[in-house]
């Protein structure tokens, strides 16, 4: 009994939680972790859904919540959940829990324990993760959720990119959108898709006068980024960055050897003549030498002379 007065009041106490709605509690610790079995008192609330007073119990579910009771060892909080049923309306519903927040299956306290952390310069997720016994990518999602950055004000040259993250199933997007700051590399924005749909309605959030300053826009050639930037940066001129233009012409170049060397295969090699085999060979094998830089002998300036067939 003792036992149980002190466990209640522990757990009373982490919580924040009123003694007087606990049916039972139990502390028992297996190999490197410490196990915390819990009961609320049944409150029978009413249907959520009609109003009706009187519910009926239609089972118990048991919930694993992480918990950051004991930083040395892994403390799981096993709570039995009380699952109603309304003989009216036949909805069903959870009593209310006051370990954790909707959706989540690590305690309020520990997420707050892990924010509290997480504002230090030098605290890591990998650090964060270890210390309370859970994964980096819970941390990472912890922090997503509660942390909500400003974006930075638009500068005069401002370029995209974008990089696979995620797949976004809000914006049905597997790719994420950064808006970088030319002149210092920093980063304006992250967007969770690239789509025109979600770009416009980005965009169309911002004041005229502050996207009247950017002067140069710097893309690839994806199709959206042309038309919103024609759309709403009219006082911008666009650029195409020098790698996504050398990939489009390397690949231009790619198909016109193609067209070139696939009649030239279709030929039977003992009817080729002396050309068409040598043409065949070096369009087939050293097609490479159509996208290779090479440095011949100095020109009469004493400079090196570059030069390459595209």
């Amino acid at each position: 009994m003792q036992d149980f007065i002190n466990c209640e009041a522990s757990i009373c106490t982490i919580f924040n939680l009123d003694s007087s709605i606990l049916e039972s509690c139990s502390c028992i610790r297996r190999n490197e972790q410490t196990i915390i079995d819990v009961k609320l008192l049944d409150s029978r609330p009413a249907c959520p859904e009609c109003g009706n007073p009187i519910t009926k119990i239609k089972g118990y579910v048991t919930k694993t919540i992480q918990h950051s009771l004991l930083a040395d060892k892994k403390c799981v909080l096993q709570y039995h959940a009380r699952r109603y049923i309304c003989p009216i309306c036949h909805k069903t519903f959870y009593e209310y829990n006051p370990f954790v927040f909707q959706n989540m299956k690590i305690s309020s306290d520990l997420m707050l324990q892990i924010l509290k952390d997480l504002q230090e310069p030098g605290e890591t997720f990998t650090h964060a993760a270890k210390r309370y016994h859970i994964s980096p990518t819970s941390v990472s999602s912890i922090f997503d959720s509660v942390v909500s950055i400003p974006r930075a004000k638009l500068p005069e040259i401002m370029c995209t990119d974008e990089n696979y993250a995620f797949h976004s199933k809000t914006q049905n997007s597997k790719y994420i959108c950064l808006l970088i700051d030319q002149t210092n590399g920093q980063p304006i924005d992250i967007l969770p898709s690239r789509r025109y749909e979600y770009l416009d309605k980005y965009f169309s959030n911002i004041p005229k006068y502050e996207i009247d300053q950017v002067h140069i826009m710097i893309t690839d050639m994806y199709e959206p980024y042309r038309r919103i930037i024609k759309k709403h940066f009219k006082n911008a001129i666009h650029v195409v960055d020098h790698y996504h233009v050398s990939q489009e012409l390397h690949r231009r170049v790619d198909r016109v050897r193609l067209r070139i060397m696939n009649p030239l295969r279709c030929i039977n090699t003992s009817k080729r003549t002396q050309e068409q085999e040598e043409n065949y060979y070096l369009l087939k094998h050293k097609n490479g030498l159509l996208f290779k830089h090479f440095t011949r002998s100095k020109g009469a300036d004493g400079k090196p002379l570059h030069f390459s067939i595209f």
